[in-house]
């Protein structure tokens, strides 16, 4: 079996001896990365041609980065409107706001703290 980075010149070979085993893991794929693989049959009188070439990618990491700066923008009596940076990962499909019980607390303590300064 022969694999590689997509992006990678020299193909990485493993020779698998046991004929029933029909699977092989590639350690150490790092995150959404895409690879070739190829692979080919062997007996005692030589190689088959090499079988089509496949492209995968590895799995999906959680992101690195965390958004940045995030501040309330507004607050209404049944609502907070959030705002935050953007993270450079381009592998990100959303956000996910949590602990909406503590934002509550934190929503109230804003209110409070603005209204003594008034």
């Amino acid at each position: 079996m022969k694999w590689k980075r997509t992006n990678d010149t020299t193909w990485n070979t493993v020779n698998i001896t046991d004929q029933a085993n029909t699977s092989y893991r590639v350690e150490s794929a790092g995150c959404f990365v895409p690879w070739e693989f190829r692979i080919l049959a062997v007996n005692e009188i030589g190689s088959s041609k090499l079988s089509n070439r496949v492209v995968q990618y590895s799995g999906r990491c959680a992101p690195e980065e965390s958004p940045q700066r995030l501040k309330i923008v507004r607050v209404g009596q049944t609502s907070v409107d959030l705002e935050w940076d953007a993270v450079s990962d381009s592998n990100i499909y959303g956000y996910k706001v949590i602990d909406i019980e503590r934002l509550s607390q934190l929503c109230l303590s804003f209110i409070l703290s603005s209204s003594f300064l008034d």
